[in-house]
């Protein structure tokens, strides 16, 4: 059959084992998908079944038909086209990675208007049974709801089936907080390493891991002692902070003294970054170049490993908030940490801020004279037994 009898390659096409509904045409050599609607036909090709699978997800996404629009590939359209080009690099990977993590593999490929309430809250109910933690399904709930949420503007949708999705109640596991026995092992085990300064900078700054990797000497104020915090350092490089905000930490005097240990580090290092380092960030690797999340957490790793101390990045900002409370207001911690309310630092460390003696003191007092007053016996209850006797 030659092509020009066959100008669409309507005919002579035959079915790809493995590949569903993919088609080769055999006149073109080239991989076709073909979807009908209200009688007309428009059709996916590519040389390889990758290419036609991309292609197909855009044409049945942007189809007519929106009934017959799939539910995996309208969430990945979306993740594509309202969440990586508008949202950080960091978020986008985030709700992706939730996306192939907790719900794709739990879902039957089904239109997306048929998904129920129900649908949902049977991976809520899987994800219970692996023992994951609550926030872990908030944020399946909350990737879902957005992009359902989206699907509802557009009109794919006529309701969202995340609105009633309910999460178990779990207790939260104390936040880690490192005790000061356990400073004390693993300041002295990184004594010799270039890692013992950023450490204690971590300890007295509260910086979250990016925050800290981000930090450029420009943003050291020694005069009105500020650290002025607006980049972060993911996998991805580096972006804007976690609320998109720029925040202010004060720079204390201890903070101070592990700046200048750290720059007399590099020096006595012959560190590239003292004499070439365009970017201006602090905590460097031996090479100069900035270091990487990946690098960060192997530090710790270590400590755990080797000194045995079960510390992380941010168990060294939870230890901040636990040592800090009784010297610091709670808007003075909040600003530190970079939240936008109180409401956000009480939802976090509500339990770490309670000064349990602080408050063990005014139970004494309220309960000292009522306790002293009630053990005593009652004098004219025992008169007048013995007058009835």
């Amino acid at each position: 059959m030659s092509r020009a009898k066959n100008p669409e390659g309507i005919h002579g096409t035959r079915n790809l084992n493995g590949m569903g509904n993919l088609y080769l045409n055999k006149t073109t050599g080239r991989i076709e998908y073909k979807i009908t609607e209200n009688g007309r036909t428009r059709m996916a090709t590519g040389k390889t079944a990758k290419a036609v699978n991309e292609r197909k997800k855009a044409l049945e996404t942007s189809s007519g038909n929106k009934s017959k629009v799939k539910f995996h590939n309208w969430v990945e359209m979306w993740l594509e086209t309202y969440v990586k080009p508008l949202k950080k690099a960091s978020t986008h990977k985030q709700y992706e990675d939730t996306w192939k993590c907790y719900v794709k593999p739990y879902i039957k490929n089904i239109p997306l208007k048929t998904v129920t309430t129900l649908d949902i809250q049977k991976i809520i109910a899987k994800m219970k049974e692996r023992n994951l933690s609550s926030y872990t399904m908030k944020q399946v709930r909350k990737v879902l709801n957005l992009a359902f949420g989206r699907a509802l503007k557009e009109k794919y949708i006529d309701e969202s089936p995340v609105k009633d999705i309910e999460i178990p109640a779990i207790q939260q596991k104390p936040r880690k907080t490192l005790k000061i026995d356990e400073l004390r092992i693993a300041l002295n085990y990184l004594k010799k390493s270039r890692w013992y300064w950023p450490f204690l900078f971590m300890l007295v700054t509260g910086l979250r891991r990016g925050e800290l990797l981000a930090l450029r000497w420009s943003d050291i104020n020694e005069e009105n002692k500020l650290i002025t915090v607006e980049d972060n350092l993911t996998d991805q490089g580096i972006g804007t902070t976690k609320s998109n905000k720029v925040h202010y930490v004060s720079l204390s005097g201890i903070a101070q003294n592990c700046l200048k240990h750290f720059a007399e580090k590099l020096k006595r290092e012959g560190n590239p970054a003292v004499f070439n380092n365009e970017a201006g960030i602090i905590f460097v690797s031996k090479k100069g170049t900035p270091l990487s999340p990946h690098s960060l957490n192997n530090v710790f790793r270590r400590i755990q490993e080797k000194a045995g101390v079960m510390a992380t990045p941010h168990s060294m900002r939870h230890s901040f908030v636990y040592y800090g409370k009784r010297k610091m207001t709670i808007p003075e911690i909040k600003d530190i940490l970079g939240h936008d309310e109180t409401t956000s630092t009480m939802d976090i460390y509500g339990d770490m801020l309670f000064d349990t003696t602080i408050v063990a003191s005014k139970i004494d007092q309220a309960f000292g004279g009522v306790i002293r007053e009630a053990l005593q016996p009652k004098k004219d209850n025992v008169s007048g037994i013995e007058k009835k006797a």
